[in-house]
């Protein structure tokens, strides 16, 4: 009951990850989607989205896409679509697609350090 058995490729398996949930699905009511600040709007990623898996996660961490980071949408074009975000002294593109795997945290403090400047 409530168990099921799958057969795959070990090329596969050996890309399957297995941990115990610890933490609710639900995300905080402050965080969101990297796609959903505005330019300029800086923020700490905090976590990859659960669906962010295989090369794509690989990618992003590479990057350094991880908790912790701040991160800011600095370039757009007409449609919004990629977009160019400043993380760790570099801009990257990301699509809005991929932008959806990153949540983060909109950073008040960053906020008040542009109005101060």
């Amino acid at each position: 009951a409530g168990v099921n058995e799958m057969v795959i490729a070990p090329a596969i398996a050996s890309n399957v990850y297995l941990q115990p949930l610890t933490q609710p699905l639900a995300h905080p009511q402050d965080v969101i989607p990297l796609s959903e600040l505005k330019s300029f709007e800086p923020a700490k990623i905090v976590k990859l989205d659960d669906a962010c898996q295989g090369f794509t996660r690989r990618r992003f961490l590479d990057l350094g896409l991880t908790p912790g980071t701040a991160i800011s949408p600095e370039l757009e074009n007409a449609f919004r679509e990629p977009r160019g975000y400043r993380v760790r002294g570099t801009l990257i593109a990301l699509r809005n697609d991929q932008a959806n795997l990153i949540w983060v945290h909109p950073s008040d403090s960053a906020k008040q350090e542009q109005i101060d400047v």
